[in-house]
């Protein structure tokens, strides 16, 4: 399927999606974002989302909502191909976590944005206590922001750190 939107060679998006397993298994972020990277790089232009020229508000809210959900769903279908666990708009007491990925040893908890910044993504994790129901898992759990950015196509920058219990 992946191979579909990238255009690439089952054997070079293997690589990657086992680059992609392994990284999040190990904790390995700096690898995980460098894949997906790879493959949204590989996704030609014209299947990407196209933003209207002098769109009303309402009009210019729909096409950002519409960005983040093209990315975010990209990487829904990736980590659910692979078979490992991700659960998407996962809704909490105090609103919806973009994503969380479940592995055996770590709890990805994860905040997509456009035109944002990765720190106001572990911002709003945080203040809205995405973490909390998540509190007697002996996983270790991994806030991750991802900003990305509509002009490049890609994932501008990214930050993760380890939620501390208290």
């Amino acid at each position: 399927m992946v191979e579909a939107f990238s255009y690439k060679t089952p054997t070079t998006v293997n690589v990657a999606l086992l680059k992609i397993e392994n990284s999040l298994f190990e904790n390995q972020l700096e690898i995980f974002i460098e894949q997906i990277k790879i493959l949204f790089a590989d996704i030609a232009y014209q299947m990407h989302p196209k933003k209207k020229k002098n769109g009303t508000a309402e009009e210019n809210a729909e096409n950002f909502a519409m960005w983040e959900g093209y990315f975010h769903s990209i990487i829904y279908l990736i980590i659910s191909f692979l078979g490992i666990y991700i659960e998407c708009e996962v809704s909490r007491h105090k609103g919806r976590l973009d994503a969380m990925i479940d592995t055996e040893n770590y709890l990805y908890l994860i905040e997509f944005k456009v035109e944002s910044s990765p720190k106001a993504a572990i911002e709003q994790i945080k203040e809205r206590e995405y973490a909390a129901s998540y509190k007697n898992t002996d996983k270790k759990i991994i806030l991750l922001g991802v900003a990305f950015d509509k002009e490049t196509r890609n994932v501008k920058n990214w930050k993760s750190e380890e939620w501390k219990r208290n």
